[in-house]
């Protein structure tokens, strides 16, 4: 792995992370909704390296793991996002399949899988938030989002590495304001 180009990959986003925090929500489902187009064009060309690379047919059933883990966890990840961002603009509770209760008290949300396609194709696999103390069922409006509701939020970096590029957490976030960079 050569760390100086991830270094410096960083030291970009960190320098820029201010501005993708006051960047107002309407701008960012802009550029969701643009990089949801650029993936489209990208579709075919992204599943044929990946096959290349793992030496498989991209038309033979091996092929459908490089739709999975590549292109389809991409752009459900950003329908996710924009779904979330446009609930929080509209003052909606995002996408939950279910909240309950532990038996501590505390509030589960579970998002992932979010539809039967989800999960027919990411079967035994789910994500669950489970929500700091104090958020209830009635007030878990006020909490959602609520980086977006600070007079001042700061700005801040995030590095995901390895698996969980192909995590489907597309609706795990509640909108927290965070940049990631996936390696």
């Amino acid at each position: 792995m050569n760390t100086h180009a991830l270094d410096n990959d960083i030291a970009v986003l960190a320098a820029h992370k201010q501005q993708w925090v006051e960047l107002p929500i309407a701008r960012k489902l802009a550029l969701l909704q643009r990089t949801q187009q650029r993936l489209r064009d990208a579709l075919e060309v992204w599943v044929e390296v990946g096959a290349q690379v793992r030496h498989t047919d991209p038309h033979s059933p091996w092929g459908v793991e490089e739709w999975l883990t590549g292109p389809y966890i991409v752009g459900t990840s950003i329908v996710g996002y924009s779904e979330t961002l446009t609930a929080i603009t509209a003052g909606r509770l995002p996408a939950i399949r279910r909240l309950y209760t532990r038996p501590s008290g505390q509030l589960v949300a579970e998002v992932f899988p979010a539809n039967a396609s989800d999960s027919l194709l990411f079967n035994g696999i789910s994500v669950e938030v489970w929500m700091q103390d104090g958020v209830t069922a009635q007030n878990l409006h006020q909490h959602i989002g609520g980086f977006y509701q600070q007079p001042q939020p700061q700005g801040r970096v995030a590095l995901v590495l390895g698996a969980a590029i192909s995590a489907p957490s597309p609706r795990s976030t509640f909108g927290t304001g965070c940049m990631f960079l996936a390696r």
